[in-house]
């Protein structure tokens, strides 16, 4: 059965959560992951880049297939996937607030 986890992003903090709460995961690439029955529950950080999403696609927990639900979109992927819209959407946010830091 296909799990759906909510997103949500404010500013450059982003989080993935199912709902529930898990032990915290000794995977340390991102802020914060919790994880249940060997998987993902819940995981926080503080922006994303590329080596992140690249050394995640080494892990298989982050290559769950989830619906992922975030304001009026919803699709279907991995973690890989939803970690990619993540950094567009933290990156559409860079170019409105002229961050070009973020923006490239």
């Amino acid at each position: 059965m296909v799990r759906t986890l909510t997103i949500d992003i404010w500013g450059y903090e982003w989080d993935i959560s199912s709902g529930l709460h898990g032990k915290q995961s000794e995977i340390e690439l991102f802020g914060t992951i919790e994880v249940k029955d060997n998987k993902i529950a819940y995981m926080t950080n503080y922006d994303i880049f590329n080596r992140e999403i690249k050394a995640a696609k080494e892990y298989d927990i982050f290559k769950e297939h989830c619906i992922f639900k975030h304001v009026d979109t919803v699709f279907e992927g991995t973690f890989i996937d939803a970690f990619n819209y993540i950094q567009e959407k933290l990156t559409e946010h860079a170019k409105k607030q002229g961050d070009m830091r973020r923006a490239v």
